[in-house]
């Protein structure tokens, strides 16, 4: 973690890769790091810093502690047209799956959905599809 909170721009980026495929098989390693990790992921990053965070998001669920913070940013990076593909589906899944436990949320994120759909690419168009979206 510490490699993937460094400075060393390269560095994290093969570190956020490993961090990544540990922590979505042993998701309980994560949980002293989650604030500093999403921290990191909310400064100007290499988008694999923020794709990897995304997908242990995804696969290990967000933490209670951090729902209020891992919304805001997804929904933001969702709303910003610059962010890679990838960075936009995993938030879409992230969110969603936020939205199933806090159905007030689902007004918000529909449009912001309706917003993507707009210019999307074919592979956010089947994430959409896949969330009957």
């Amino acid at each position: 973690m510490r490699s993937y909170l460094g400075k060393d721009p390269v560095l994290a980026q093969r570190a956020a890769w490993v961090m990544s495929k540990v922590a979505c098989r042993h998701p309980g390693l994560m949980h002293p790091w989650w604030k500093k990790a999403l921290r990191r992921s909310r400064r100007p990053c290499h988008d694999a810093i923020r794709r990897n965070l995304l997908k242990v998001l995804e696969c290990s669920g967000v933490p209670e502690a951090h729902e209020s913070e891992v919304l805001e940013a997804c929904l933001g990076w969702l709303a910003d047209r610059s962010q890679p593909i990838a960075v936009h589906a995993y938030a879409l899944t992230i969110v969603h799956a936020m939205v199933q436990r806090y159905p007030e949320l689902e007004g918000e994120f529909k449009a912001v959905a309706g917003l993507l759909r707009e210019t999307a690419s074919p592979g956010i168009r089947s994430r959409l599809r896949k969330l009957g979206l």
